[in-house]
């Protein structure tokens, strides 16, 4: 989405406030009257440049008034669309993963969108939680939900490119790099359950603070560079940086 309907899209609710419009209109209509009479009516003279002056007034207002209100609906809309067009893509990712006969990628994307959003959701209810923290929780999460529908694209690819092989040694070693990857998405589906439990600990423990999340948030950092670092394992095997054990 480009920034050009960004700007159609705030002018579009800008432009609801009657009394810019009202003012800015009459403000045309006197000036072309008073033109029109070769500016001989005094009145009609100061008219324009005083509904002028009105419409910059109500134009002001609604910056200084509501502007944050515009801008959070603006966010919002945008956000919607963003949100919107995530769950096609991963929808339409679920449909492809139809396509290896095998129900654990399925489930495990299943599992990973079920379970992120809990967090989210557990997260944003937290009581206890101020808004730069949350943010930084679910954008953590967030990276390690991206991993994995990563690896769920990526099982799908080894499984295409192992139907399209007949040599049997190949085609056995696509399919182990593949139980790899799966293992790994169940794995950080289960890492994101404990994560989500301990979130939704938090929010029912009258004595948790800060410091509380602050270890999770710990615990989501090292479970990333965990991933990370399998990751790198797995595209050197991908390599044939050596041999799958």
């Amino acid at each position: 989405m480009n920034n050009k309907r960004h700007w159609i899209r705030f002018l579009k609710i800008l432009l609801t406030r009657v009394p810019v419009i009202l003012f800015t209109g009459l403000a045309v209509i006197s000036f072309i009257t008073a033109w029109a009479l070769d500016f001989k009516i005094a009145v009609l003279n100061v008219l324009p440049w005083g509904f002028l002056s009105l419409a910059l007034g109500a134009l002001g207002q609604i910056f200084l008034l509501s502007g944050e209100k515009i801008a959070r609906q603006v966010k919002q809309e945008l956000q919607k669309e963003s949100d919107d067009f995530r769950q096609q893509s991963l929808d339409a990712l679920h449909n492809r993963l139809t396509r290896d006969n095998d129900p654990r990628t399925e489930a495990a994307l299943k599992d990973l969108r079920e379970i992120a959003r809990a967090i989210k959701d557990g997260a944003q209810e937290g009581a206890g939680l101020d808004a730069e923290t949350t943010f930084d929780l679910l954008f953590k999460v967030e990276e390690l939900f991206t991993k994995c529908v990563n690896r769920l694209e990526k099982s799908l690819k080894l499984w295409e490119s192992a139907q399209e092989i007949s040599n049997r040694q190949v085609k056995e070693r696509l399919m182990k790099l593949r139980e790899n990857v799966i293992e790994e998405v169940n794995s950080s589906n289960a890492y994101l359950g404990n994560i989500f439990a301990r979130i939704q600990a938090l929010n029912c423990s009258q004595s948790s603070g800060k410091g509380d999340l602050l270890i999770i948030m710990k615990d989501l950092e090292e479970g990333l560079e965990i991933a990370e670092q399998v990751d790198k394992k797995m595209k050197k095997l991908e390599l044939g940086g050596r041999d799958i054990e």
